[in-house]
């Protein structure tokens, strides 16, 4: 498609894509589908194709500003969602954050501009929070108590 939104063509025949996040190349499309029920991260080059499976269980994705690791939210399979950060190459869940109270219904995860860190809506949709990748406790950006921005 044009930046202008002419020319639209399919990339890839899936049902229920969701939340795009295209590789800082600009090449490559990664996004959630359902796979056996259950999120999936995919991959579709930009020129189409079939696409190629990533990971499992991690939804919501974005790609780092290198282009080697997916952030996003992971299921695990009791349900209990994590902020995570994934490799690219093969797939394998390489962090994961305390508990938070995330949902896959609403909200969005977002590398920070220098890569050492995540922000994130929460299950009330309506503060951003931070988490570094060197650990820690996450933190609240903002303070809204009366709307969802998301």
């Amino acid at each position: 498609m044009n930046v202008d939104g002419s020319n639209i063509r399919l990339i890839a025949a899936v049902s229920d894509p969701n939340y795009p996040s295209i590789s800082p190349d600009g090449r490559t499309v990664y996004f959630t589908a359902s796979r056996d029920g259950a999120s999936a991260t995919w991959r579709v080059s930009i020129d189409g194709g079939t696409p190629e499976f990533v990971t499992s269980s991690l939804d919501r994705v974005t790609v780092s500003h290198d282009g080697k690791q997916l952030a996003g939210i992971y299921r695990t399979t009791d349900g209990t969602l994590f902020l995570a950060v994934a490799n690219i190459s093969d797939g394998q869940i390489t962090q994961k954050f305390s508990p938070l109270p995330l949902t896959t219904q609403g909200g969005v995860v977002q590398w920070a501009r220098d890569g050492k860190g995540l922000f994130f809506t929460g299950a009330e949709r309506s503060n951003i929070w931070f988490q570094s990748l060197s650990g820690g406790d996450a933190v609240k950006v903002t303070n809204f108590s009366d709307q969802t921005i998301f």
